[in-house]
């Protein structure tokens, strides 16, 4: 009779394990049920705070907020981590990298560092191996122009997450930076509105160095390092609770 228990209690572990009936689930994780939206989750999370509990209503989205609970888009996971990006840029328009010729970005890296420096969670660029992972497309580049179409980016389609907080210039004029001089601008609009936000991939041409960066018209464009009218939108990887 004990063998028979201990045979049925062995079984029961098995099919949990098989299952995956038993895994505690992270309660912050909200799983995208819209086949449409091509992301994993949301999770609203204070970067500086990962064990403050936060709400959809808690929830700041105007660009230039880098603290608080804010919306962030799940974008990669595994049994240990989520990888997600913001909803928003953290800062305004600026450099990617301070020489011209260098696709370092050196000056776009030290704001990030700054903006993010009482984070509890290290922050980074997305890469375009990573978007392309994202939306399954391919790219090609070359020295002069590039259009890399995210099914025309714009909200309730497939990758509009990605321009969420984001919209066109009508018209030119002064940066709105208020955190850092060092963040220089060369063309935006007020109140922390930017036309896009940079990716962590750039490459030497053959007058100078140029960056990759989602536009808020719906394409992946390259731009001048030192020339480019774009901001920080950063993913961090978290523990799962």
């Amino acid at each position: 009779m004990k063998k028979k228990g201990l045979f049925i209690f062995v079984i029961f572990i098995g099919v949990l394990i098989i299952t995956g009936c038993g895994t505690k689930k992270d309660s912050r994780f909200i799983e995208n049920t819209d086949s449409s939206k091509k992301y994993k989750g949301i999770i609203y999370l204070d970067p500086t705070d990962l064990n403050k509990k936060c709400e959809e209503s808690d929830v700041k989205s105007t660009p230039l907020t880098k603290e608080g609970c804010m919306k962030w888009y799940v974008y990669n996971n595994d049994d240990n981590t989520y990888k997600m990006i913001l909803d928003h840029n953290i800062s305004g328009n600026g450099y990617y990298s301070s020489d011209k010729f260098s696709d370092s970005g050196d000056a776009v890296e030290k704001e990030l560092k700054k903006l993010t420096e009482d984070w509890k969670a290290d922050a980074k660029l997305m890469t375009m191996d990573e978007l392309k992972d994202i939306t399954g497309k391919d790219y090609e580049k070359n020295n002069n122009t590039f259009s890399y179409e995210l099914n025309e980016l714009e909200e309730g389609v497939e990758y509009g997450w990605l321009t969420d907080n984001m919209k066109m210039c009508k018209t030119f004029g002064k940066c709105y930076n208020e955190v850092s001089d060092e963040f220089p601008c060369y063309s935006g609009c007020s109140k922390g509105w930017s036309t896009g936000w940079y990716l962590g991939t750039a490459f030497e041409a053959y007058t100078e160095a140029r960056v990759f960066a989602v536009q808020s018209s719906g394409t992946v464009n390259n731009g001048p390092v030192h020339n480019s009218n774009n901001g920080i939108r950063p993913v961090i990887w978290i523990n799962r609770n």
